[in-house]
């Protein structure tokens, strides 16, 4: 939905903003597989804090 604001308000084509926004959304969705497939990685801190 962002996307479609920042669109409106520079005066851009919506496709320019998607291709800009591409990369961080790549970025995100490799983190939640690494995330998903290393559960140790997230459980590391509530265990280390008093679990």
């Amino acid at each position: 939905m962002n996307v479609f604001i920042v669109s409106k308000a520079t005066g851009r084509p919506a496709e320019e903003i998607f291709v800009g926004v591409l990369p961080y959304v790549a970025a995100l969705l490799v983190l939640v597989a690494v995330l998903a497939a290393l559960p140790g990685v997230v459980l590391w801190l509530p265990e280390t804090m008093g679990g």
